[in-house]
């Protein structure tokens, strides 16, 4: 069996209620980040940040169908922003479903899954769906 590599290691983790975005939180300010802030809150630049779960929910802020292949996906595929309950917005690769075509601002739930595979190995990252 081929190994499952995340696509990186600090964006996600599986929790005992299912799989979570991480993010921090600055606890001067509030300002929420995905991905994580690196060292200081880039709206205060305050170092005092701290790693948070993220909802697995949100609303489908945009979204566009590439007809154009990438390096890693073939095309047509989609991709759009998620605004999630903490009103933090995340870019994401979108799975369509056959039975309920996509419209701003419907609920959407975050998945985890294949992205890609290389040498190989599964490149899996976050994904959002329809609920």
């Amino acid at each position: 069996m081929n190994p499952s590599v995340p696509i990186r290691e600090d964006l996600f983790r599986e929790g005992l209620d299912g799989w979570k975005l991480i993010g921090n939180k600055c606890q001067s300010c509030g300002k929420i980040y995905f991905p994580k802030a690196k060292t200081i809150c880039l709206n205060c630049l305050s170092p005092d940040l701290i790693e948070i779960s993220l909802n697995r929910r949100g609303k489908l802020y945009s979204f566009t169908i590439a007809s154009v292949p990438s390096e890693h996906f073939h095309a047509p595929y989609t991709v759009g922003y998620i605004i999630l309950n903490e009103k933090v917005r995340v870019f994401s690769q979108i799975e369509e479903s056959n039975n309920k075509p996509l419209k701003i601002n419907m609920e959407m739930e975050l998945v985890i899954g294949d992205l890609w595979k290389e040498d190989e190995k599964h490149i899996i990252g976050y994904k959002f769906k329809p609920v």
